[in-house]
């Protein structure tokens, strides 16, 4: 079967379009070279955790900073979408995974903790044969992949996270913080708004053909899973599309009047694009911009690594850093994450001695729930991180809470 056609938008800057293009038009040429880059890349647990977000980190145009994320997420979208649903397809036909017989749609509102929730892990159930993430609040779409799954003799089972809308938009704006990449609240509340919809039009095509676990991240350290389509009101709990726009409003204003957000960041979450002349963010939340053509305030090279080392000599570095920190924490593997931030050693000793606590205490909890719960635990740790706090040894946190 032939590639999907990657449908090209076009973009007000020139930037933007070239980029679309070039990306698009490599993909068509050699969509191998980027699907074989993507399973060699651990987050994608060999390929069988499947996201366009993901596939995005596949092209080099847009991995260059946090700016080029933010700057061209859109451009290269639709190339990372086609590239997602051919991985889809090759799963779904690959006959050597005969005993991985379930397939999961992962889905939910951005800043719902689903990325973060499979990722952590590090591992699926052995029964996986794939697990895409994505939304599926476009009853199309939605309908056109759970036929596949059908139609290849596996078991499809949709997994949908729920979070407050606020708690997801604070999730977004920390993201784009750390990697540029963000999420508009247009976006957000189409998804969340749209998905009950979305699957009960599954539910009255497929019935119990397809199963769903509604998991309720509303109180991130106390989650609860749901198994049945008489869950499904649940996720309507916060609100249709409309509403839900109204509060995510309501809230982005409220944390912009307290000067805690950039401009790049609060123009993305609005929905309006990058500004005309390329731009990079130093630091997460002081709205300051460094000009790429002019050069200013960059450091010079041979003092690069002395400001770098250096890290109390202004704030903005100093909460650059801790961003910095929070990101590596939540997003690299550990070895990696410690090879940049050493300091970051106690952080990753809490978060295997609080797992192996809750395992003691909770043996039989179902594998996503665990997931769930060490999450939030690992948001906790990087809230301190993002405050500048490192993380200290069992034994003297145990002294300060004394």
């Amino acid at each position: 079967m032939a590639l999907e056609t990657i449908r090209r938008n076009g973009y007000r800057h020139e930037d933007r379009t070239r980029i679309e293009e070039t990306v698009a038009t490599a993909v068509e040429a050699n969509p191998d070279l980027f699907i074989e880059k993507y399973k060699n890349d651990e987050r994608s647990l060999g390929g069988r955790y499947i996201a366009a977000d993901l596939f995005k980190e596949t092209f080099e145009q847009y991995t260059v900073s946090k700016d080029s994320r933010n700057r061209y997420n859109g451009p290269v979208h639709n190339a990372a979408a086609v590239l997602s649903a051919e991985l889809f397809r090759r799963n779904l036909a690959d006959k050597n995974q005969a005993e991985r017989d379930t397939v999961v749609f992962l889905t939910g509102t951005p800043g719902a903790g689903k990325t973060s929730s499979v990722l952590s892990a590090g591992e699926l159930p052995s029964s996986y044969r794939v697990v895409f993430e994505g939304q599926l609040s476009n009853p199309q779409t939605t309908l056109e992949k759970i036929q596949q799954v059908l139609d290849a003799g596996l078991k499809p089972v949709i997994i949908a996270v729920h979070a407050r809308p606020e708690n997801a938009l604070d999730n977004t704006l920390k993201r784009f913080a750390e990697q540029g990449r963000g999420a508009s609240i247009h976006v957000m509340s189409s998804i969340q708004g749209g998905l009950p919809a979305s699957l009960r039009e599954v539910q009255a095509q497929f019935g119990n053909a397809v199963e769903l676990h509604v998991v309720d991240y509303r109180d991130r350290m106390k989650p609860a899973t749901h198994t049945g389509w008489n869950y499904l009101p649940l996720l309507e709990s916060e609100g249709n599309h409309d509403h839900i726009k109204q509060r995510l409003s309501i809230a982005l204003e409220e944390i912009r009047s307290t000067g805690s957000i950039s401009e790049p960041a609060y123009r993305q979450a609005i929905g309006d694009p990058p500004l005309d002349r390329d731009t990079r963010m130093v630091g997460p939340s002081h709205g300051r911009r460094e000009e790429h053509d002019s050069g200013r305030g960059i450091p010079p090279p041979d003092r690069e690594k002395a400001v770098l080392s250096e890290t109390q000599s202004t704030p903005l570095r100093a909460k650059e850093l801790a961003y910095e920190r929070a990101h590596a924490f939540l997003h690299l593997p550990e070895a990696q994450a410690l090879e940049q931030h050493p300091e970051l050693t106690h952080a990753f000793a809490a978060c295997k001695n609080a797992e192996q606590q809750f395992k003691a205490k909770n043996p039989a909890t179902e594998l996503w729930v665990k997931h769930a719960v060490m999450q939030g635990f690992r948001d906790q740790l990087a809230d301190k991180l993002r405050a500048g706090e490192l993380i200290k040894p069992p034994e003297l946190e145990r002294d300060r809470q004394h």
